[in-house]
């Protein structure tokens, strides 16, 4: 199933026929990529809270609650990680590619440096 993006900016991009599968490839890697960092993000943040608590157990408590909720997350993360792992290899499709959303990234800066050059 492929699916034709019109391109509503008007700059000429040549080869644009993003199918169903291209699309998860990019956005399941960037999902967990993003999901990851705002745990690791949300942990800094309870341990922050735990040290500027100054001995009030309620902002403590607090921290401790958001550590172990991004732990959690965590965890969540890699159990997603494993199953989508099993899935892509039992079914043979490979959706944790992440060369694929390195090149719709690159893909990206080459157009985005081509209308830069247009409007000059």
């Amino acid at each position: 199933m492929n699916i034709q993006v019109n391109n509503p900016v008007g700059i000429h991009f040549p080869h644009i026929d993003i199918s169903f599968t291209d699309i998860i490839n990019i956005l399941f890697p960037l999902i967990l990529i993003a999901a990851a960092t705002a745990a690791v993000v949300f942990i800094i943040w309870g341990a922050l809270l735990i040290l500027s608590s100054r001995g009030d157990t309620e902002v403590f408590e607090r921290g401790l609650h958001t550590i172990r909720n991004s732990i959690t997350g965590i965890i969540i993360i890699l159990i997603v990680f494993l199953i989508s792992s099993f899935l892509s290899n039992f079914l043979g499709f490979n959706f944790l590619d992440f060369q694929n959303l390195v090149n719709f990234l690159d893909d990206i800066q080459m157009y985005i440096t081509k209308w830069r050059l247009q409007l000059t």
